[in-house]
């Protein structure tokens, strides 16, 4: 068994064993720079550990994605404050 593990800025980006991916979609969304930049401004990021609040909406939606909930459905979730 081959396990690749690459982390940038201490958080693991990219997952892999025996070559099949092993992040989940919220995982790969919320490594986005541009999204970060944005969960920082919304208060979703704690300033002090730089990572997604465990009660925050944001986290929520990328739990959700990582379960294999279709982006559209996450976000009618998201938007509805759930």
């Amino acid at each position: 068994m081959k396990v690749f593990i690459e982390e940038r800025n201490g958080r693991i980006v990219n997952h892999t064993i025996d070559g099949i991916d092993q992040l989940g979609l919220g995982d790969k969304i919320a490594d986005n720079p541009i999204i970060n930049a944005i969960g920082r401004v919304s208060g979703c990021i704690d300033p002090e550990t730089k990572q997604l609040k465990k009660d925050s909406g944001c986290n929520k939606m990328k739990e959700r994605l990582n379960g294999g909930m279709s982006v559209s459905e996450a976000m009618k979730l998201r938007w509805q404050g759930k």
